[in-house]
């Protein structure tokens, strides 16, 4: 399971990485920013691991997950607000 947040949100929640856990998903976490001077561009971070125990004791060694390249986030401007 990936979770792609925004820089204010550092970490998963340790309940969330037990359950996880107990399933033997494996957690990863990545920051997503916009790309500074630009409209709606958007980078995503290296991924990382938040809960290893599910790959050690598997006997399973992750893939790294490296940070994106640069996109685009589309947005429906007549939707943008939620409210």
């Amino acid at each position: 399971m990936i979770f792609l947040t925004t820089a204010d949100v550092r970490e998963i929640s340790t309940k969330t990485r037990f359950e996880a856990s107990t399933k033997r998903v494996g957690v990863w976490h990545s920051i997503g920013c916009e790309v500074p001077g630009s409209f709606n561009n958007l980078q995503l971070g290296q991924a990382s691991l938040r809960n290893p125990e599910v790959y050690i004791l598997n006997l399973t060694l992750p893939e790294s997950i490296g940070p994106g390249m640069p996109g685009r986030l589309f947005l429906n401007p007549s939707n943008s607000d939620p409210d």
